[in-house]
């Protein structure tokens, strides 16, 4: 299983200032809350939203970033 926590946090990206805002278990969930929150995270200068999910795993955003959560069948966890 994978899951996508998002995280809002300053334009340099400093681990002190990442908070995270939510957890999605699927990427399509992540997006539509994503969507529905676009004026807390979206800056001006980021990129235009194609592949939401994928350009925030790629850290393309100012203030948003997700990272994933992967929880393997013998129960190993990583985090990414």
């Amino acid at each position: 299983m994978t899951l996508f926590e998002i995280y809002y946090h300053d334009p340099w990206r400093t681990e002190k200032t990442f908070a995270r805002q939510h957890i999605a278990s699927t990427k399509e969930d992540a997006k539509k809350w994503l969507l529905e929150n676009l004026n807390d995270w979206y800056d001006n200068n980021d990129p235009e939203i194609n592949d939401l999910v994928d350009q925030a795993l790629n850290q393309n955003f100012r203030y948003m970033t997700v990272k994933t959560i992967t929880v393997d069948d013998d129960g190993t966890v990583e985090w990414e």
